[in-house]
């Protein structure tokens, strides 16, 4: 039967149709059995980027290729027109296979006897990109039908996207967000025209037209674009004009390498995410890694740095450097300290002191005692010397030792450490041979214990953020995984932990930004214009560990300076070595930033008021005495709320103390030994200072002056008698010649007291150096001439103190 016969038959639509479904059902047995090889995650380099999109590190792919990955959004339209005028300028209209364009590279290559044109349409290009084929005849239909496979599953965006990510760019460098960087050092939708045309026509050829090598081939093909390009009027002629003026000349830039350790942390994070956009802003990180390098220069060798800025509204990270140089081997510079755990020295006391306030302890101007200790725990200051009576807000920006452990003896350190935890900054104890780790002790709140720097930050930006913690945040995308640290903005900004009261935070907040430019005496980058800036510095025991926190209403900044190994740095510590980059660190913020730092300061909490009070006390000066208000001061009270001298609570004796007095004799009598007696008694009140502080204040202050002594009359009297002790030997101011011995030792000098209850301690500037358990005296041998607070405590806790200078006699001329 003939066809025409064949098609005048009734049952062709059937046949057509049947026709048709075996095709479709072809076509979906070969999709099947062949789908498309689209690359994942995996494929891609993954790029670890800015908040505005810049890289700050790459991590190549499986085969060591460079790709960035981005969106047809986020390229240079200029590049786009560019690119499919070149390439494909059907692009829009065909399905996958422009026939058009195989018919006329077939009549063009049969005509040249060469292959003069491919006609291969974007897509067929993105279909040899996603699998490779051999340049033959059979390799060109295998491609064909992938592109149509292409156009089947995906939208034109999205195979316009698939090339900007895989075409080669020369050497080890896939997709024009990659090559944009490399050669331009700038993103793709920054590109200029004439670089936009330039990295056009580079997958072409990308070996023989690489502009770093062959920029006079490159500059070629580029003109010949550009040339096309106003021919068919996609660009102007005067634009194509102005880009054919521009030379080829391009960068030759390292993969980036900034915020490696925060990288390589998200890297592994978010192992199937190929691009992490993340808090870092990458002006501010080059600046400071720039100054920390410049700053170790100056330290002895194996120093390293490290750095967190945190924004302070969105707990954003806007620099992170781990080490100071990440490549150096010497300074084991891989290891991330921002996550080690170290030493945290004294940069817990302003959270202890915060506490403090909201039990109702202390405040601003409590009267605190800075003297030795008679219990078995003992520490040092130090300045190497005690300070007597100090008010709290002067004992934590000096970072006395002896006040913060009187405090934290009352609030309790397990209590202590609970609350650190509870708001997200764990305390790592040590353990003993056993493997037992230890109960929170004192020694916690002078760096016995260990601490991660984050955490630390954490902490200090809660002090500015009315008291309540969040984790620092690293990524401005929300991405999928179940870590704290991943979590959008606003469920991190909710997610808030309390550390203390908004109105301790802010007291606290207050007295830390009042130190005095004495404070900072060893810094040489002092900021005067930084009036807003709460800081503190902290060293560890044996300088392993230098710290300085400082924190303004917008921004905190944490800097540790020490050795990675745990090595010592004797007489490197925070105020010398931290602090000055601190300051450094805000200099650069406000010059980044262009903002007045010095002029914008913290809220006031309607929880704080600011009133007089009195010392001894410590109570409002309202409800004191003439008699008992013998030192005011302005205080910064919580909830209206002035407690009596914690140091005084702690004493048997009550305060004011009241007793009789017999006329005649002005002695101390008691009642019912005046009845007996018949003498007229008089009843008279004092107040007494702490006794551990007697030595500093006035003598007419002191107890023994204050609290006459008993009437022999009276046998039995309710109050002890109060000897006098005194050190007697040497004198005070006394300037004593010394003489070293034949083995460079300094003599021996004779310390001698009278009265007080033996045993006797005895201290040179702060350090204990012996005791008379069986007399007064004391052999001691200093170890230099200088200046010496020698202080003596019995076993009462009575002191007394003399100031003395030891001139070697060899320098005496």
């Amino acid at each position: 039967m003939s066809i025409i016969k064949l098609l005048k038959q009734k049952h062709l639509p059937i046949i057509l149709a049947g026709f048709f479904l075996f095709s479709i059902c072809l076509a979906l047995i070969i999709d099947r059995s062949a789908p498309l090889p689209l690359p994942e995650p995996a494929d891609f380099a993954h790029v670890v980027v800015d908040r505005n999109g810049i890289p700050l590190r790459a991590f190549a792919d499986t085969n060591g290729v460079w790709r960035y990955p981005v969106s047809l959004e986020q390229v240079s339209d200029d590049y786009i027109q560019a690119l499919i005028g070149y390439e494909d300028r059907w692009f829009y209209y065909h399905p996958g296979v422009n026939p058009f364009s195989v018919v006329r590279a077939a009549w063009q290559n049969l005509s040249n006897q060469t292959v003069v044109s491919g006609g291969s349409t974007l897509t067929m290009q993105v279909a040899r990109l996603i699998d490779p084929v051999p340049h033959t005849f059979l390799g060109k239909i295998q491609q064909s039908l992938r592109a149509l496979q292409l156009e089947w599953h995906l939208n034109k965006k999205q195979i316009l996207e698939l090339y900007l990510n895989l075409a080669p760019f020369g050497g080890t460098l896939e997709g024009v967000e990659a090559a944009s960087y490399s050669y331009f050092g700038k993103k793709s939708n920054q590109l200029l025209p004439s670089e936009a045309a330039l990295l056009a026509v580079l997958p072409q050829s990308p070996s023989r037209l690489r502009p770093d090598r062959y920029p006079l081939r490159a500059q070629a093909a580029r003109d010949k674009l550009i040339k096309r390009l106003a021919q068919y009027k996609v660009w102007p002629q005067q634009k194509a004009d102005e880009a054919r003026q521009d030379i080829v000349a391009v960068l030759n830039i390292k993969q980036p390498m900034l915020a490696p350790h925060l990288s390589r942390r998200l890297k592994n994070l978010y192992p199937k995410q190929p691009l992490i956009r993340s808090t870092i802003d990458i002006e501010l990180q080059r600046e400071l890694e720039a100054l920390l390098k410049d700053h170790i220069a100056q330290l002895p060798l194996g120093t390293s740095a490290a750095a967190l800025v945190i924004d302070n509204q969105t707990s954003q990270a806007l620099a992170y450097i781990g080490s100071a140089d990440f490549l150096s081997p010497q300074l084991q510079g891989h290891v991330d300290i921002t996550r080690a755990i170290r030493s945290p020295g004294s940069l817990l006391k302003p959270f202890l002191y915060g506490k403090a306030l909201d039990q109702g302890l202390i405040h601003s101007q409590s009267l605190m005692v800075d003297a030795p200790r008679i219990s078995s725990y003992r520490p040092e200051n130090f300045n190497q010397g005690f300070s007597g009576p100090v008010s709290a807000s002067a004992a934590l920006r000096q970072s006395l030792n002896i006040p913060a452990v009187n405090l934290l003896e009352v609030i309790g350190p397990a209590d202590f450490s609970a609350t650190l935890s509870n708001a997200g900054i764990n305390l790592h104890l040590p353990k003993n041979n056993l493997g037992v780790q230890a109960r929170p002790n004192l020694s916690l709140i002078l760096g016995g214990v260990g601490a991660t720097m984050e955490q630390l930050t954490s902490g200090y930006v809660g002090l500015v953020n009315g008291g309540q913690v969040r984790d620092i945040q690293y990524v401005l995308n929300e991405l999928p995984s179940p870590q704290a640290n991943n979590l959008s903005v606003d469920k991190a900004l909710s997610d808030s932990r309390y550390l203390m009261s908004s109105g301790a935070s802010w007291i606290i907040y207050d007295i830390l930004r009042q130190a005095s430019a004495t404070d900072r005496l060893d810094s040489s980058l002092v900021v005067q214009d930084f009036k807003n800036i709460a800081w503190k510095t902290g060293t560890s025991y044996g300088y392993r560990d230098a710290w300085a926190m400082g924190a303004t209403p917008s921004t905190t900044v944490a800097i540790w300076v020490g050795r990675p190994d745990g090595s010592a740095m004797p007489g490197y510590y925070g105020r010398l070595t931290a602090a000055p980059i601190m300051f450094a660190s805000f200099r650069s913020l406000q010059a980044i930033y262009q903002t007045e730092n010095n002029t914008t300061y913290l809220a006031r909490p309607e929880s704080v008021s600011q009133q007089k009070i009195c010392w001894p006390l410590g109570t409002l000066l309202q409800y004191q005495s003439a008699e008992s208000c013998q030192q005011q001061h302005q205080a910064w009270l919580l909830d209206q709320t002035a407690p009596v001298t914690l140091a005084l609570q702690q004493q048997a004796l009550p305060n004011p103390l009241s007793f009789w007095i017999n006329p005649e004799n002005g002695k101390r009598i008691d009642a019912y030994c005046g009845a007996a007696q018949r003498i007229q008694a008089k009843a008279q009140s004092v107040t007494l200072w702490p006794l551990a502080v007697e030595p500093w204040i006035a003598s007419d202050k002191k107890r023994q002056r204050r609290i006459p002594l008993a009437d022999p009359s009276c046998k039995k009297m309710p109050l002890p008698h109060f000897s006098d002790v005194k050190i007697t030997q040497p004198t005070n101011n006394a300037r004593i010649l010394v003489q070293r011995r034949h083995n460079k030792q300094i003599q021996a000098l004779k310390l001698t007291a009278r009265g007080g209850q033996l045993p006797l301690l005895w201290y040179a500037n702060g350090k204990l150096i012996g005791n008379s358990r069986s007399s007064h005296q004391l052999q001691w041998w200093p170890n230099q001439a200088g200046q010496y607070q020698i202080l003596m405590i019995d076993a009462n806790g009575t002191i007394d103190q003399t100031n003395i200078l030891l001139s070697d006699l060899a320098n005496k001329y």
